[in-house]
């Protein structure tokens, strides 16, 4: 049975967010056998090429804030794609300046909510023929190409709440899959991504938008540029479009995955598997003191790259860890520990309004700084804060903290509370129905025909 509740009362937040911050634990309704076909084999040699290649300003705030839409067909309570015209049409109206649908066509093709929580959509966008794209403060020349994007959204549900620092890893994908074995991930965002047949409709859907690309190019002679494809997600929901990138890239010839405030996702198997695989290119964006990005505890592993979000500058972590023999540093040494003694900080920084508002508010007003085109480099030779990506014997880094002790649990316990009395003071329920406070000063109302839901002060 689906789950919908828009309005709760502040236990069940505080629920909630404990399920989030503290461990980020497996739910129960997640642990069935995700029953897909195979995964196909790959062989994943380095180095990395275009997975290098940072997304682009503009690339980057188009997913953050389809990270941000796919909250909203849970506050409609929708059920497939029928709401996503009128959904799309108010969402633009309240963000004109960096999310315009006049010189593209996006469409739906896949919206699900289903039993165990997990909430995604698939959607496209076409630029428009003889139509501008450029958006304000971005230059012409970082024009958005056609995609095809998967957007998870992080799960509100609370039964997800066990306090067990201990949290289940799984051999990633399917139960057939073909992983290489001991990559192993965690066991509630692998069955998000793999249960309930969910990954197959995913793919279709994926597949269904280039076969319409290849029709509309003349059929099998006709000259196909495949599109982008692209996943994203905040919070869990970054943590499910990981998996899920790593899944695509078996059947398109290359996938990028934008994360809004990702935890980590898996353990060193893992890490070194996804970052081995040549067409597969993984961005965690990291507000701040964001806490959970650092979580669950040291056992698990960040696959790709940091992009960190900062109040003086941005900067570029390769790979995390960084690599000593590429000359690229890795985050400090105090990365994970910081916003563990900055608990209220911290719980501040992981709402998605906070991410959209600097990207737009900060990056687009002074790109070089608070954007980045480039990696963290070793100076002179200093390797402090860099450890070597591909030395195995590191148990743990030292930018990790272990969240599993009792005084970072309150820390974290903390940091839930402190996030809830954000969403009340600007009258929320989620964290999914935020709005910018001009939006919410304006008290608007629309009216979704199709589902006769008004979307009220969201």
């Amino acid at each position: 049975m689906k789950r919908h509740n828009i309005q709760r009362p502040p236990a069940f937040l505080l629920l909630q967010l404990m399920s989030l911050l503290i461990s980020i634990p497996l739910s129960i309704s997640r642990i069935h056998d995700p029953i897909i076909p195979t995964i196909p084999n790959q062989q994943h040699t380095p180095p990395l090429t275009l997975s290098s290649t940072i997304p682009s300003l503009k690339q980057t705030i188009e997913l953050a804030q389809l990270s941000s839409l796919v909250y909203y067909f849970r506050s409609i309570k929708a059920h497939d794609c029928t709401p996503f015209p009128d959904v799309l049409e108010w969402f633009s109206a309240h963000h004109s300046d960096t999310f315009r649908t006049d010189d593209a066509t996006y469409r739906c093709h896949l919206y699900e909510h289903d039993a165990q929580d997990t909430q995604v959509i698939v959607l496209s966008r076409t630029a428009n023929p003889n139509n501008g794209t450029a958006t304000v403060g971005v230059e012409e020349e970082e024009e958005l190409e056609d995609y095809v994007a998967v957007v998870y959204a992080g799960t509100d549900d609370f039964r997800t709440v066990l306090t067990d620092a201990h949290t289940r890893m799984t051999q990633f994908g399917p139960t057939n899959a073909t992983a290489p074995k001991g990559v192993r991930v965690h066991a509630g965002f692998n069955n998000a991504v793999f249960g309930y047949d969910l990954m197959d409709r995913v793919l279709e859907a994926v597949r269904g938008v280039m076969e319409e690309d290849r029709q509309s190019s003349g059929g099998e002679g006709g000259v196909v540029v495949e599109r982008k494809v692209f996943t994203t997600g905040h919070s869990l929901g970054g943590a499910d479009s990981v998996l899920c990138a790593v899944a695509l890239s078996s059947y398109f010839e290359f996938v990028t995955s934008v994360s809004i405030g990702c935890p980590k996702t898996g353990n060193k198997a893992w890490r070194k598997y996804v970052n081995s695989i040549p067409n597969v290119g993984v961005w965690r964006v990291v507000n701040h003191l964001d806490l959970v990005p650092r979580m669950p505890g040291p056992i698990f592993k960040h696959v790709g790259h940091t992009i960190q979000l900062g109040h003086k500058i941005t900067k570029a972590y390769w790979l995390h860890e960084g690599d000593s023999d590429l000359g690229y540093r890795g985050v400090p040494y105090d990365w994970g520990a910081s916003s563990y003694f900055l608990a209220p900080i911290a719980a501040y920084d992981h709402l998605i309004s906070h991410y959209i508002e600097f990207l737009i508010k900060k990056c687009l007003s002074d790109e070089d700084r608070y954007y980045v085109n480039k990696f963290e480099r070793i100076d002179g030779g200093d390797i402090a804060g860099v450890i070597d990506g591909n030395v195995d014997e590191y148990e743990t880094s030292s930018s990790d903290i272990d969240d599993s002790s009792e005084t970072t649990r309150k820390i974290a316990i903390e940091s839930a509370e402190h996030y809830l009395e954000f969403l009340a003071r600007d009258n929320l329920r989620t964290d999914g129905e935020y709005i910018m406070k001009e939006e919410k000063q304006q008290q608007q109302h629309y009216m979704v025909e199709n589902n006769m839901v008004t979307m009220q002060n969201l």
